[in-house]
């Protein structure tokens, strides 16, 4: 709350004493949270991809997942970085998916966000021809598919077996499930891929809107490092919602391509529309959620 608050202080301090400016900043914060909703949307239906990949039996309907994804939007912003996984498993238990299923669900979100997210803003920010980027992508889409398929049973066994055994616990098998093929998994990683550009437009419509000129590929590599920043602020434990750390890594890799100040600007203009509406659908299924349980 405090970094929002100093975000709307410096954004009004760009905008002093010129009240046309600050209704453009209004017009850009409505625009820009407009579009995160969108990849809000298409974020509920890669979480859903990603439990019913891993489930034999039971289905995640979309309005479930849209839940679970609302309330963990917002506690994320709880220090501790573990709110919204745990949010999200104890609903999952209780419309009885299986523990593996859960398991191998948040591990598979987690390697999309981390490895996956992290590998296309590499691509982006280091490419010099746009062309590269849809080879790329392509490629890593294909082997990141493969890669999962083979290895996801031993990589979810090596983690359970690590926490277990940090919280002293007796080691539980998680078996193996054939719903996730190749095929299922390529197409989950092409809907990623639409997230993220859902994701970037915002940076990328706030870009144009307030620097004067930029060249496309300026602008894909500009999209790549909001998304080497929001895996930053992600692995970032001290910092909730990754709240700080996301903005300081996004200004220091657009040095080369923006003022410092505009690239405040528009990250600073992100996070506010992305916390606008964390908050919202999570206050709206929290509040629903305690007056559910107020009536029984």
């Amino acid at each position: 709350m405090v970094g929002i608050i100093f975000a709307l202080i410096f954004i009004l301090d760009q905008a002093k004493e010129n009240y046309y400016e600050i209704e453009t900043y209004l017009s850009l914060l409505i625009t820009a949270t407009s579009m995160h909703l969108i990849s809000v949307v298409i974020g509920v239906n890669i979480w859903q991809s990603c439990v019913n990949l891993h489930s034999n039996t039971l289905q995640l309907s979309f309005k479930d997942s849209f839940r679970q994804i609302s309330i963990s939007l917002g506690t994320k912003y709880i220090p501790g970085k573990v709110w919204g996984i745990i949010s999200r498993t104890a609903d999952l238990a209780t419309l009885n998916f299986k523990k593996s299923v859960i398991t191998n669900a948040i591990i598979f979100e987690q390697y999309l966000v981390i490895a996956i997210m992290s590998s296309v803003g590499i691509i982006l920010y280091f490419s010099v021809q746009v062309y590269q980027v849809f080879l790329f992508s392509v490629i890593l889409a294909m082997v990141s598919s493969v890669i999962w398929k083979q290895s996801y049973s031993k990589i979810t066994m090596l983690l359970m077996c690590l926490f277990r055994k940090y919280r002293k616990l007796p080691n539980e098998h998680i078996p193996k499930t054939e719903t996730a093929t190749t095929t299922k998994l390529i197409f989950i990683h092409i809907k990623f891929f639409l997230n993220l550009i859902a994701m970037a437009f915002p940076v990328v419509f706030l870009t144009l809107m307030l620097q004067d000129s930029i060249s496309t590929i300026d602008l894909i590599k500009i999209a790549g490092a909001f998304f080497i920043s929001i895996t930053a602020g992600f692995l970032a434990i001290f910092a909730p919602g990754g709240l700080g750390a996301r903005e300081a890594a996004f200004i220091a890799l657009t040095l080369p391509l923006l003022e410092p100040d505009v690239s405040a600007l528009i990250i600073l203009l992100h996070r506010i529309s992305n916390v606008f509406i964390d908050c919202f659908l999570s206050g709206i299924f929290l509040s629903s959620s305690v007056i559910s349980s107020l009536r029984k």
